[in-house]
């Protein structure tokens, strides 16, 4: 591609170069050439004119002519027009015209420069209304879910637009920190990723002060085979966050109707274990273009996950509008907003996903932009598989607007938290046993109490903040 650009740049220059010098000559020949512009009359005399080739002309077919003779009666010439002389690319100009030599045009619908390279810096990825590095950034460092992420992450993308209407669109989102796998449950195990935690009986044994208590429960936990007590400690699961890629191809149809939208989006997260592709269909509506209204739908086609998210779709409305477009510096205001239809199979929730207000500072091919990714309706993120289960108990309320925190699940302090609250809860129904004598009352409450402290409130509000800059090519 470097090659071709080259070439195209040498081809320019040497266009350039012969239009300066043929404009030179044409300058040269106009000063010889004396045009007639007075009325004069012709002697009775007869006169030879001939008419000679202009040597210096740029290169126009014109022959020398053979002499002609004028009649002896006295005639008025009056000032004449040039000849139009057919140029070969069957422009009609004159031996007195400057004579422009033009590049060939661009067919209908060519992009003059189809390759744009783009490239910026963020704070997040937001994907219709989901915060994806966020989130996983926040149960990766067992940290309270927030307005403002910082899983800062460099954005790579290059976009080839042959035409007005055909795209192909490829991005690369690779993280700037926070790459390394690290030890976030603080589980007491014998090997990464066992979810055989010994945490509870590591901690009776450091609070009795007998270490026999680990011991032994190393060792009966499974006869068959035991494990080595030496062997217990914190391990480190695999939890870096990893680089994601997607890719686009879109084609428009022009219609009466507005633009037809059709093409397909895939991407590749293995943060989630996620396999994305899906089809897309929409339409570009042909009023308020200054507006420029616009609708896409995206339905899922793979089955990654034993096709627990196939048949869902999301519904997309957009609305831009450039201000200042004419200038060097100018801002583009974005309103987006989406419906899910359906989450996933086992989910099964809808409703409005996001409705994302975007504002972009434009000067040259740098830019900066903000939004606000603001999630109305929680009922469809306050899900188990969408935050998590690992706290003690499962989050089963989705209408309470609560969902687990990261902060307040793993670790010994949290774990003795917990365990105060529930020996609390078993010690005061212990003394009035008579008023619940199933337990099922005490089970409650522990659930509630357990709930209130390892959950915090749902987070409407994502802000994303990005810095870059694109050029075409």
């Amino acid at each position: 591609m470097k090659f071709l650009s080259i070439v195209r740049i040498i081809i320019i220059f040497s266009l350039l170069v012969t239009i300066s010098l043929q404009a030179q000559k044409t300058k040269k020949g106009k000063q010889k050439q004396k045009p007639a512009t007075k009325t004069t009359l012709v002697k009775e005399k007869p006169q030879v004119t001939e008419k000679k080739e202009n040597k210096e002309d740029i290169g126009l077919a014109v022959k020398t002519e053979e002499p002609v003779a004028i009649e002896e009666k006295p005639t008025i010439v009056e000032n004449e027009k040039p000849t139009p002389v057919k140029e070969e690319s069957s422009k009609v100009t004159t031996a007195t015209e400057k004579v422009e030599v033009a590049s060939p045009p661009a067919k209908a619908g060519e992009v003059v420069n189809p390759i744009t390279f783009n490239q910026y810096f963020s704070n997040d990825i937001w994907f219709r209304g989901f915060s994806v590095l966020g989130n996983k950034l926040s149960q990766r460092d067992n940290m309270a879910y927030n307005s403002i992420p910082q899983a800062w992450n460099v954005v790579t993308g290059v976009a080839y637009n042959p035409t007005e209407n055909f795209s192909i669109g490829m991005n690369v989102y690779s993280p700037t920190a926070h790459r390394a796998n690290r030890d976030n449950d603080y589980y007491m195990q014998t090997a990464p990723g066992d979810k055989t935690d010994f945490s509870q009986k590591y901690l009776e044994s450091a609070q009795s002060g007998n270490p026999s208590i680990l011991i032994n429960d190393a060792l009966t936990r499974d006869k068959a085979n035991p494990k080595d007590p030496t062997s217990i400690q914190m391990r480190k699961e695999k939890n870096g966050l990893k680089d994601i890629f997607d890719a686009s191809f879109t084609y428009k149809y022009n219609t009466r109707f507005g633009k037809v939208i059709t093409g397909a989006y895939i991407a590749n997260n293995d943060n989630y274990n996620v396999t994305l592709g899906e089809l897309v269909t929409g339409l570009e509506f042909p009023f308020l273009k200054a507006l420029s209204p616009t609708y896409t739908s995206y339905y899922r086609v793979t089955s990654e996950g034993g096709g627990g998210g196939n048949g869902t779709s999301n519904h997309r409305l957009s609305i831009s509008h450039k201000f200042f477009a004419d200038k060097e510096f100018n801002i583009t205001a974005n309103l987006a907003a989406g419906y899910q239809y359906h989450t996933n199979l086992s989910d099964y929730r809808s409703g409005v996903s996001d409705i994302t207000p975007k504002l972009q500072f434009n000067y040259g091919g740098m830019y900066f932009s903000v939004l606000d990714m603001i999630r109305p309706d929680s009922s469809i993120w306050d899900t188990s598989s969408g935050f998590g289960s690992a706290g003690v108990y499962k989050d089963t309320n989705r209408r309470d607007g609560r969902v687990e925190d990261p902060s307040k699940v793993h670790g010994l302090q949290n774990q003795l938290v917990v365990n105060s609250i529930t020996k609390g809860v078993d010690d005061y129904s212990a003394m009035n046993s008579g008023a619940d004598p199933n337990g099922y009352g005490r089970e409650a409450i522990k659930a509630h109490l357990v709930q209130n402290y390892q959950q915090q409130k749902f987070v409407h509000h994502i802000f994303h903040f990005t810095v870059g800059f694109s050029f075409k090519f």
